[in-house]
């Protein structure tokens, strides 16, 4: 059995504490990736409900059932993308 030298363990510790920073920074960029993408989306049915001349409440409607935003937020978002 070989006994562990301190710049082992130190080698070990760095190791993991740089797998563990990448796993994490990983995961906070794909839920970031994610939350623009939705946002993204709810910005182009917006545009695109204005341009098929959607009532906005309509608009506000599909953002809650199909985007499941609050009636608040939907509304929000609604007045926010549809001026653009």
């Amino acid at each position: 059995m070989t006994k562990m030298t301190w710049a082992m363990k130190t080698r070990d510790l760095l190791r993991q504490g740089r797998e563990e920073g990448y796993r994490e920074g990983f995961e906070e960029g794909y839920r970031e990736g994610l939350e623009e993408t939705f946002e993204e989306a709810i910005r182009a049915f917006v545009v695109i409900a204005k341009k098929l001349s959607i009532e906005q409440e309509v608009v506000v409607q599909n953002l809650v059932e199909n985007f499941g935003q609050s009636p608040e937020d939907a509304e929000k978002k609604m007045k926010l993308y549809w001026g653009k």
